[in-house]
């Protein structure tokens, strides 16, 4: 096999290595109490349930009152509100 190809093998397998042993080195110790994520889902469903409003971001209710703002229909105009330009 050519040199250079043997070469770029074995560096992509020492960037491979370090990937693994790294994520291993620095996730060690670190454990997901994963009974926790089920219960903050469970009383999601509760408050749900029970007609209570989830809490958004700000993001979300800027989209949220736009989206109010364009599902309202357009105000009726009376004459005399209308602009009196054409007389």
């Amino acid at each position: 096999m050519d040199p250079d190809f043997m070469r770029e093998i074995l560096v992509l397998a020492a960037f491979i290595g370090l990937y693994v042993f790294g994520s291993i080195a620095l996730l060690r110790g670190h454990k997901t109490d994963l009974s926790a994520v089920h219960m903050h889902a469970k009383a999601g469903a509760v408050a749900l349930a029970a007609g209570v409003k989830p809490r958004l971001n700000r993001r979300r209710k800027a989209i949220a009152r736009d989206a109010g703002v364009l599902a309202t229909p357009p105000t009726v105009q009376t004459q005399d509100e209308s602009d009196d330009d054409d007389q």
